[in-house]
Parts: structure tokens; C-alpha cells; sequence
């Protein structure tokens, strides 16, 4: 199970072909091309990969999903802020690994980036800015109820004015 789920990080990184990073905004951090070491920290952003948290947060990712199953703590897994997805694939991965079957695991994004306040964080940098998507998040936000999915403005819809059809 450990070696599949471990081939798993390395897909999900891309470290299998070593994509190169986007040059906007690694380039402003000297990074270009493809470095293995700054890939398995998360700090390019991949052209390719599933994901840009890097090996290390995934395995992270992967402890704590395992230390919830093993001590036995009720509930679903969340992803926010997805990207291209590859975390939740890692964390429907280590519950299929379980035979785990009673848990959903929850993508939520804006799709519109970070909202941004005017206060600047002191690790915050015009990268990160440019990478999370300039800075715009919606209006309003509205959680449906388990099983019930909701339209945004990628479906034509502001988030929260109507719930998508069941299919």
C-alpha cells in the first residue's frame, strides 16, 4: 500500500517527468526549468502537476489522514483552495488504500483567487499575489447541504443564488 501511494506523490508532483515550473513567479526566486529540491518543498509552480504543495505537504497531508483513521475521528476531509486537484486525489487515495467507503471528501475553490484586504501578511510577497489568482474572491459564498452541489459563476450563476441539478 506505501509504495503505491508513494508512486501516487510523485505523480501527483510530477516528479516522474519533471515538468517545468511557469517562469511568472518562480523567476522573480531564481527558479527555472526543473529543480527536484525546490519541487519537494512546493515552492514553483508546475506547468503540469496535479498539485504545487510539493512532496513534503503531501506527505503531510498523508500522516494526518492516516492519524485520523487510526485514532478513529468522525467526519469528512476537506480540501479548500484546489487548484488542479491533486491533494483530495491523494486523500481519496489513502481511503480507497483503507477500504474506508463512509467518508467524502469535499472540494471547495472560488475559482477567483484570494480576496485581497489591503493588509499585507510579512511573508507575503507580489508572487504569491500573482499566483493565487489577483486577488478576487465572490461576493457571497452559500454551503448547501451534503449531497447538494452548487452552481457558480463558472456555471452562469453567482455562488449561492441556486443548486445545480441532481444527477
Amino acid at each position: 500500500m506505501q509504495l503505491y501511494l508513494d508512486l501516487l506523490k510523485k505523480i501527483l508532483t510530477n516528479t516522474i517527468y519533471q515538468d517545468p515550473t511557469f517562469p511568472d513567479p518562480a523567476a522573480e526566486h531564481g527558479i527555472s526549468g526543473y529543480r527536484d529540491d525546490i519541487r519537494e518543498i512546493g515552492l514553483d509552480w508546475p506547468t503540469v502537476a496535479h498539485t504545487m504543495v510539493g512532496r513534503k505537504r503531501l506527505d503531510n497531508v498523508h500522516w494526518a489522514v492516516e492519524t485520523v483513521l487510526k485514532d478513529g475521528v468522525p467526519g469528512d476531509f476537506i480540501e479548500t483552495g484546489v487548484w488542479r486537484g491533486g491533494v483530495c486525489i491523494l486523500i481519496r487515495a489513502i481511503l480507497q488504500a483503507y477500504g474506508v467507503t463512509d467518508r467524502t471528501v469535499w472540494l471547495a475553490d472560488s475559482f477567483e483567487g484570494m480576496q485581497v484586504t489591503g493588509v499585507r501578511p510579512a511573508n507575503a510577497d507580489a508572487a504569491d499575489v500573482r499566483r493565487l489568482g489577483g486577488g478576487r474572491l465572490p461576493r457571497r459564498v452559500r454551503v448547501g447541504a451534503p449531497g447538494e452541489r452548487w452552481l457558480g459563476r463558472r456555471g452562469g450563476e453567482r455562488p449561492g443564488d441556486r443548486p445545480a441539478q441532481q444527477t
